[in-house]
């Protein structure tokens, strides 16, 4: 399946509102990037971020927060494994090249992990919403 497609899908917006977009593959043993903005720091997400997003232990994610592409989250809200939610809202901190700090969504679907990067002052609950919608419709593919 090419991926692209719901990238771009996920970057539309008027008034653009989001910075980047990843789609990962979370079955055990095919954790990997499956398409992101190019250039995006979500590029990166290695497979050891996406166990750690997988994982039933949830504890160490609010104990020292979540990795997206090298780059600490904090664990705003976890209702991934949630039946009715499946998402993670975190806050990708400031770091040494940007200090600004970015509203992210991760939303879980069959087999696979949507991310959403907001733009600057964007709130989580307008991020929240692009991820949710795509993660629904990639439900209905059986994705």
């Amino acid at each position: 399946m090419a991926w692209d497609g719901y990238i771009t899908n996920l970057m539309s917006g008027t008034p653009p509102f989001v910075q980047e977009a990843a789609i990962c593959g979370s079955e055990v043993g095919k954790e990997s990037v499956w398409a992101s903005t190019p250039g995006g720091q979500l590029a990166n997400v290695t497979v050891a971020e996406i166990k750690a997003m997988m994982s039933l232990d949830r504890s160490p994610l609010f104990a020292s927060g979540l990795h997206l592409g090298g780059n600490k989250c904090t664990v705003l809200r976890d209702n991934l494994h949630s039946d009715e939610d499946n998402t993670i809202d975190v806050k990708m901190r400031p770091t040494a090249t940007d200090p600004q700090s970015y509203s992210i969504t991760i939303a879980k679907t069959l087999k696979s992990l949507i991310i959403v990067k907001g733009m600057k002052d964007i709130p989580g609950g307008k991020i929240n919403i692009k991820a949710s919608d795509m993660k629904q419709y990639l439900r209905t593919k059986g994705y």
